[in-house]
């Protein structure tokens, strides 16, 4: 579908770690979301470039309101993508409904409402994350390109893409 690009060598190399701006890139491009011209602003974020070819995708995806940044005001845009923060970006861009969560969906995601609970809840509702052996969501997990494919096509094994709005 042209959502990732691939290497100069050929290889679509899955293991390799995608960063905070790769991932809203490819996540944009996933649901055929019209991409901003950049404004030559930083968008409120300290620490981007705003000549990097990455302030289109993160002004669209600003202005859809899936991103915030961090409470520093920073964006942190070459990190790699945690589980939590893909899954909250990818959820939040659909425009799925993603209701309310009522109880621990996880072992490890704690019944004190962290940010990401609701987005816990509706992966493990959906079968959209693998866990490990223990059946732990890992939040922290750094993704890899792999990951976010995965998701994408398990998202529309759960016939999810046709309830998610586009544009």
């Amino acid at each position: 579908a042209g959502v990732f690009e691939g290497y100069a060598d050929g290889t679509f190399k899955p293991y390799q770690s995608i960063n905070r701006a790769e991932a809203i890139k490819v996540i944009l491009k996933a649901l055929s979301k019209p991409i901003l011209p950049p404004d030559g602003g930083n968008l409120g974020f300290w620490d981007v470039n705003t000549s990097h070819w990455y302030m289109s995708y993160l002004r669209t995806a600003k202005m859809y309101g899936v991103i915030s940044g961090y409470s520093d005001g920073s964006f942190k845009p070459g990190n790699t993508i945690n589980r939590a923060e893909l899954l909250k970006v990818f959820l939040e861009a659909t425009g799925v409904f993603i209701p309310l969560c009522q109880g621990q969906p996880y072992p490890d995601v704690p019944n004190s409402n962290p940010w990401y609970l609701k987005y816990a809840c509706f992966a493990k509702q959906y079968n959209l994350v693998s866990t490990n052996n223990w059946g732990q969501f890992s939040p922290a997990t750094p993704m890899t390109r792999g990951d976010v494919a995965d998701l994408f096509y398990r998202f529309e094994q759960q016939g999810l893409f046709s309830g998610a709005y586009y544009n």
